[in-house]
């Protein structure tokens, strides 16, 4: 997750430097999506298309994940479609982090 977090920050941090507006925007949808992770309840017991909707959201698989590991004695290789769904948006973020600190990384500095 930490991996995750900081290709997310590295993605997001020159865009919401540059624009305040975005910053906001990114503020706003955070929350929901944390909130609807699955955090205070577990995503087996609803509907399959928000399971599967769900799936490509890292926190979701972290809460799974620890949930999996400490409470039914599973390792996070033993479900594999959540974990390929977790690696390609943790390979997404990656090269969308790459991309956008190539482009902005000369402008922030005058932006600040």
């Amino acid at each position: 997750m930490m991996y995750f977090w900081v290709m997310w920050s590295i993605w997001l941090s020159p865009l919401s430097a540059i624009s305040r507006d975005f910053a906001k925007l990114i503020g706003t949808l955070t929350t929901p999506f944390f909130w609807l992770s699955g955090v205070l309840f577990q995503l087996d017991k609803s509907p399959h298309i928000f399971r599967t909707i769900m799936n490509f959201n890292p926190v979701s698989w972290g809460c799974r994940a620890v949930r999996d590991c400490f409470i039914d004695q599973k390792w996070i290789w033993q479900q594999p479609k959540a974990l390929g769904c977790y690696l390609f948006m943790c390979v997404l973020v990656t090269i969308l982090a790459m991309h956008s600190y190539r482009r902005l990384h000369k402008e922030v500095p005058d932006v600040l």
